[in-house]
């Protein structure tokens, strides 16, 4: 749970003057433009006191919100997409929310091996975050298909190998299999049980390479790997007008987390800059019209993340939870469903029904699901450390 700072005794604070709350943050905001360069460093020294959890659920939300407008058959039809497809050509809110998701996964995950560089532990830790919930949903969503959303009897359902074939192909997170028989008929994309598994999928495959990377030594000399990385990634965006194109968007992902994973092998010399956000952002709006114009929107949205984290001050988020990995996973399934009791709803109402009971979905996925697992992860490294001290004839005092 992120930690949430005590209310400030300031007399100009928003706490004692709740009129001015919005001039207050705006002031904050414009000192954090006139400050010097943060290093990264400095930031993960911060205890949680950052915008990580935040920016994570505005991402679950943008994806869902964009996903109504391709699942509603009547903006479907239309051709109506979401706001952010119309400022910036070639994306949408869901590329935009599945980017932020990598941004932040390929820092996060790479500095939590790089302060406990045991490839076992971190292996078990990412296997602890992702599986319990997604098997979970995955049976979840073939129950409630079966009962409630196919036009096939349950017997039929149930006797169908593409019902099987879902559940345990999807279960490898490897080949994986989208639709259900009979299911969702109402919806533009008739058949699938949840499209946004194919961005796991990816994410998954990308935590692996960073294992086997551990494995060979790649991140002993955080530097070295740091310059390899991001030449690899200059080397990408650089060439990317004479690749294939990325219409399934695996290449911009993958080219994001390895941006994000080097910053973090870099984090010591890594600044977080308002101004160096505003060169960044001036430039990729020069070069709009330019073969460069995607791979500098990328390089945005990468940077944007340790910005939005780092340098915008606190922002208090007063949840037991982060209910953002059950949002992303139940957002899909909860939508389609909901276009199947109702076909001729709209794109706004059904963000706002599909957040709500998505959720609700993932405050119990958190509760007792997630955090049960993630509670085992911290025992099983509390445990590694216990026996490791015992060896050396130390005691912990009780600290893990």
């Amino acid at each position: 749970m992120q930690h949430v700072p005590a209310p400030s005794t300031d007399p100009t604070s928003a706490a004692a003057h709740g009129g001015i709350v919005e001039k207050y943050t705006l002031r904050r905001l414009w000192a954090a433009a006139l400050q010097r360069p943060l290093w990264l460093a400095d930031g993960l020294q911060r205890e949680r006191q950052d915008n990580y959890l935040l920016l994570r659920h505005i991402a679950a939300a943008l994806l869902i919100y964009s996903h109504s407008y391709a699942l509603a058959p009547v903006p479907a039809a239309r051709g109506e997409a979401d706001l952010i497809a119309g400022v910036l050509p070639g994306f949408y809110g869901g590329k935009i929310a599945v980017l932020l998701f990598f941004a932040i996964s390929g820092f996060l995950v790479t500095n939590s091996y790089l302060r406990q560089p045991h490839v076992l532990r971190f292996v078990a830790a990412r296997v602890l975050r992702i599986y319990p919930a997604y098997v979970v949903c995955l049976l979840l969503t073939v129950l409630a298909t079966g009962f409630c959303f196919t036009t096939l009897t349950l017997r039929e359902f149930f006797a169908s190998s593409i019902t099987w074939s879902y559940l345990f192909h999807n279960l490898g997170l490897t080949g994986l299999h989208y639709t259900l028989p009979g299911a969702y008929d109402a919806s533009h994309y008739a058949g699938v049980a949840n499209g946004s598994l194919w961005s796991l999928a990816l994410e998954a495959r990308l935590y692996l390479y960073l294992a086997v990377l551990a494995l060979c030594g790649f991140f002993r000399m955080r530097m070295l790997a740091a310059a390899l990385l991001l030449l690899a990634v200059i080397a990408v965006l650089v060439a990317w007008p004479q690749l294939a194109p990325d219409a399934e968007g695996k290449r911009a992902l993958t080219t994001v987390f390895a941006f994000t994973a080097a910053a973090a092998c870099a984090a010591r010399w890594f600044p977080v800059s308002t101004r160096l956000l505003v060169a960044i952002v001036a430039l990729s709006w020069l070069l709009r019209d330019t073969a460069l114009a995607y791979g500098l929107t990328i390089a945005c949205i990468s940077y944007f993340t340790f910005w939005f984290a780092y340098r915008v001050p606190p922002i208090p988020l007063r949840l037991p939870g982060d209910y953002s990995y059950g949002l992303f996973l139940y957002g899909f399934p909860v939508q389609q469903a909901l276009v199947q009791l109702d076909p001729q709803i709209g794109a706004g109402q059904l963000t706002l029904e599909a957040l709500l009971v998505a959720l609700l979905l993932a405050v119990l996925s958190w509760h007792a699901i997630e955090r049960r697992a993630l509670a085992l992860k911290r025992a099983r490294v509390q445990t590694m450390a216990d026996l490791k001290a015992e060896h050396h004839g130390i005691s912990l005092d009780g600290k893990a």
